[in-house]
């Protein structure tokens, strides 16, 4: 198994098998851009294109934390995921601060909001003037949630039993502060969502006595391929293009950064049954990392391996250029 990448971006091949058993060759690419200045609109590529990554990051122990980073293994995505990670970082301490992300025509609209914790008072239990900040992470356990909300399992709920101290959500809906123990509210996330977490955990299909006896290890026959959506259901959309509009606000110090996403066309060459075959790989996925203030696009495409793994022998990637028109 070998595949000669021919391009500047980082790549990944691994044996995967699709919804019906069948034996594929997931190919995936990553390409990185430096999110431009305030003064800029064009994203230049990376000076470091880091690998894809392969396994599932998260924000503190694997399995009772959030995830901060997806591993991209999927066989198939059928829209783009759109994920953010990092700290949003601010020029001087804020106590709260409006964001704004915009892909094309998806836009979602939070408040991130500094430290705020339940206190008693004569009137009741009420939340304290938030901390001033000048970072804040993004993790699903300063977003609303906790043991009984399926969305967010790891995140700020009021608990049973002693309020006093308990933090609350530091990501809100727009206009919609928590104030009472009674408010409740969607949790609203920029991070990728654990396949053991709802939505995605409903689409996952029946793994019972039947499927073990007749199916396992493959996917059940009810799988729903949106389980493989691993970005919050407002932060999924129809496959990225280039040319979409990015509006990054309140994310990273100074005014909204506004550009353009970089377009990034994808040849995948291989020999099939059939003769040669050449497929433009379709960009899934959209990673904003505020840390090192980079965007990385994912795009993807698995090979049927019609006559097993042993048999395939190579394929090529190359990136079109402007003037080649898609395979």
């Amino acid at each position: 198994m070998s595949v000669d990448n021919l391009s500047r971006w980082s790549h990944a091949a691994f044996p995967s098998y699709d919804r019906d058993g069948r034996d594929v060759l997931v190919v995936v690419v990553g390409a990185t851009f430096d999110i431009p200045l305030p003064s800029t609109t064009a994203p230049r590529p990376s000076a470091t294109q880091p690998a894809v990554p392969l396994e599932d990051r998260y924000f503190a122990h694997a399995g009772s934390s959030g995830l901060t980073q997806v591993a991209q293994t999927a066989y198939v995505r059928p829209g783009a995921d759109v994920y953010v990670r990092g700290s949003i970082r601010c020029e001087h301490p804020l106590t709260a601060r409006e964001l704004r992300l915009e892909v094309g025509e998806l836009c979602l609209e939070s408040w991130v909001v500094g430290d705020r914790r339940w206190e008693r008072s004569l009137s009741g239990w009420h939340a304290t003037e938030p901390e001033p900040f000048e970072a804040m992470p993004i993790a699903w356990e300063r977003c609303y949630g906790g043991p009984r909300e399926g969305r967010n399992l790891v995140g700020c709920h009021p608990p049973r039993g002693e309020l006093a101290g308990r933090p609350l959500p530091n990501f809100e809906a727009h206009g919609a502060l928590i104030q009472t123990p009674k408010d409740r509210r969607d949790p609203v996330g920029f991070g990728p969502v654990p396949p053991q977490w709802q939505p995605r955990l409903g689409h996952a299909g029946t793994y019972d006595e039947s499927w073990q006896r007749d199916r396992a290890p493959y996917w059940p026959e009810n799988l729903d391929l949106r389980f493989f959506h691993a970005a919050p259901p407002r932060l999924r959309r129809g496959c990225l293009r280039g040319g979409e509009a990015i509006v990054l606000g309140g994310f990273l110090p100074g005014p909204a950064r506004c550009f353009e996403l970089p377009r990034v066309r994808m040849q995948l060459k291989y020999r099939a049954r059939e003769g040669i075959r050449r497929r433009l790989m379709r960009v899934d996925g959209l990673e904003i990392d505020l840390d090192r203030e980079t965007v990385t696009l994912y795009a993807r495409h698995s090979i049927d391996l019609e006559d097993g793994l042993g048999k395939f022998e190579i394929a090529t990637l190359r990136e079109l250029q402007d003037w080649e028109a898609d395979p």
